[in-house]
């Protein structure tokens, strides 16, 4: 595609595109949610393992703990405990606090349970002049993200080479431009 039916084509989606209620100019970035450590607020708890270097949900830790409690699973190991005792101190796990002490005393005695809560958050380094680009980008990448990721509308607030820039590339009459630099642009 030539520069000139290129910029022609990214006219008609610059003036045609949804605005999503965001002056212009305008451009779009990706936003995601993700979960972040939270002291009011809590929406839910996750365990931290530092012998692993890896968070989880506390509530699936607890599920491979009960299951490997019952012998249906192999990823949490109790063999060097007695199992009547493991079992025991299992089913006095009534809070995150008593999830703590027992993930201490038989998975990793470093391990943290602290709350979190979801937020929103602009992906880094993503950028679209169109909406239909970046829709385009979650369509390829979006394993990458999580479910809630979507397209997100901001302004170049006070920068004028971006505002004259988007001036040109959507008041420029491109078919003139044709004739006058022939084939060359």
């Amino acid at each position: 595609m030539k520069t000139r039916d290129f910029l022609k084509s990214l006219q008609k989606e610059m003036q045609t595109q949804e605005t999503d209620i965001q002056a212009e100019p305008r451009f779009w970035v990706l936003r995601d949610k993700r979960m972040v450590r939270a002291f009011d607020d809590v929406e839910d708890f996750e365990v931290y393992l530092p012998n692993v270097a890896e968070a989880q949900s506390l509530d699936s830790l607890l599920e491979e703990i009960k299951e490997g409690i019952a012998g249906t699973d192999n990823t949490v190991d109790f063999e060097d405990y007695d199992p009547e005792q493991v079992k025991l101190d299992f089913e006095n796990v009534e809070c995150e606090v008593t999830a703590e002490e027992f993930v201490q005393k038989y998975i990793d005695k470093e391990a943290e349970v602290y709350g979190v809560r979801s937020e929103n958050y602009i992906v880094p380094n993503t950028m679209f002049i169109t909406k239909h680009d970046a829709k385009e980008h979650i369509k390829l990448y979006g394993y990458n993200y999580t479910e809630d990721v979507h397209t997100y509308a901001m302004t170049a607030l006070r920068s004028p080479s971006v505002e004259k820039l988007y001036k040109v590339i959507q008041e420029t009459d491109w078919d003139v431009l044709k004739t006058e630099a022939g084939d060359s642009l």
